[in-house]
């Protein structure tokens, strides 16, 4: 699969509380979060046409603002696509799990040309100094020898509460480009169950007592 440059030009970064980083490639993107990514192609959802709000991975769902998120078929299997809905104002927004810290998916353009879009990432709230992180599509031509599949991946130590792709229009002014989102990878970090942290402070005490 062909990769597009636009998501490097913005300059992996940090915010205040921690690291970010964007990838080009499933490979970076897999080498930086490690192990325990969860993956969905979709195929399993073939025979389901409405897949707004099921579960497609643990706490991992989509929405829309048009009527609903559906499957659709692709040139490679299965993907999730939101239908239109006659606005300019259209968006598919994955909902993630408490504590992901790593979300990748890839994008499939069906038609030609694509006006300029966003991906919003949004943060648990209280993360310290970023909120929401926006990131630009550019436009897309309607040569279909372009590549018209790419690839998004974020990885860090922020909690990740949702990413919205809000679509853009097609070059001749209709509305909303047809795009499917597919191979979703997620990592969501574990949190010690109240139990286990508490043994483990009593055992960083035991530890503290013997030195003494």
């Amino acid at each position: 699969m062909k990769t597009s440059p636009w998501i490097f030009c913005l300059a992996a970064g940090t915010a205040s509380a921690g690291q970010l980083s964007l990838h080009e490639s499933l490979d970076t993107f897999l080498a930086a979060a490690g192990p325990g990514v969860q993956w969905q192609d979709f195929e399993s959802f073939a025979d389901t046409p409405v897949l707004t709000g099921l579960e497609l991975l643990p706490g991992v769902s989509m929405g829309t603002n048009t009527a609903a998120v559906r499957s659709r078929a692709h040139s490679d299997g299965t993907g999730a696509s939101a239908t239109h809905g006659g606005t300019p104002a259209m968006w598919l927004d994955t909902h993630l799990p408490a504590h992901t810290t790593a979300v990748a998916f890839d994008i499939l353009y069906i038609d030609g040309g694509t006006g300029p879009g966003l991906i919003s990432v949004f943060f648990a709230p209280g993360t310290p100094g970023l909120a929401q992180l926006d990131l630009p599509v550019p436009a897309r031509n309607t040569d279909v020898s372009v590549s018209r599949d790419q690839f998004f991946g974020l990885t860090g130590d922020l909690p990740i509460t949702r990413v919205r792709y809000t679509y853009g229009l097609e070059i001749n002014n209709l509305c909303c480009e047809e795009i499917v989102f597919d191979n979703l990878r997620v990592l969501t970090t574990p949190v010690p169950e109240p139990a286990s942290a508490a043994l483990l402070l009593a055992g960083l005490g035991w530890l503290a007592l013997r030195r003494r």
